[in-house]
């Protein structure tokens, strides 16, 4: 069952932003956040009024699901190089990046790629951190609080999309609040990293 939720949250994620791209809503990262962020809501009140061992399954298939609907996003969003919940492979791809980054420090040919091996790496090593430092709250507040907590850190995520969701990050000109968001989601239509996936916003039109 845990295969399935987590085949159909991906599937549901590359969905929902293959329709937000093709439609240049330009904020459909934070629209589906903000989706996943009321399910868990729902998840975390159902368990608070009505707790049951019984329903462990369902909630688990149901956490899943929400876990790889986030991955998958957040995926999608920083072009295949954030894997928000997959940490040995953010480990693997944070030692490639060491090793690029030590090879241009000593190789006069590859000297000009040092400063992009090194930020990639510190994104892998953020990502990494954030990992680990949220399940250790997590897991802290959830033996405290139960479900409640778990209530409070998802009004944090939908807090988080709404912030997105402004008139700044839909302005027309795309310069003024999220600009540089705006500006990664037309480089993502234009250079889709998985092309063989991609729906083309510019041919939409004479697709429907």
């Amino acid at each position: 069952m845990l295969i399935l939720a987590f085949v159909t949250g991906a599937t549901l994620a590359r969905l929902a932003v293959a329709f937000g791209l093709r439609r240049n809503v330009r904020t459909v990262f934070c629209l589906v956040m903000m989706c996943e962020g009321a399910l868990l809501l729902a998840t975390s009140l159902v368990e608070i009024r009505w707790y049951s061992v019984r329903n462990n399954g369902e909630v688990l298939f149901t956490l899943a699901l929400l876990m790889v609907l986030h991955n998958a996003t957040s995926m999608q969003l920083s072009g295949g190089r954030v894997m928000s919940t997959h940490v040995t492979g953010t480990l693997t791809d944070a030692g490639m990046a060491l090793g690029s980054l030590l090879r241009a420090s000593v190789s006069r040919r590859e000297a000009a790629d040092a400063p992009a091996h090194r930020a990639l790496l510190g994104t892998h090593l953020v990502t990494i951190v954030s990992f680990l430092s949220g399940c250790l709250a997590g897991y802290s507040l959830f033996v405290r609080f139960g479900f409640s907590a778990m209530a409070g850190l998802t009004g944090l995520l939908i807090l988080t999309a709404l912030g997105g969701i402004t008139p700044r990050c839909i302005a027309p000109d795309g310069v003024s609040g999220s600009g540089r968001h705006i500006q990664r989601l037309r480089s993502l239509a234009d250079n889709p990293p998985w092309p063989f996936l991609t729906l083309d916003p510019r041919t939409a039109a004479s697709d429907d």
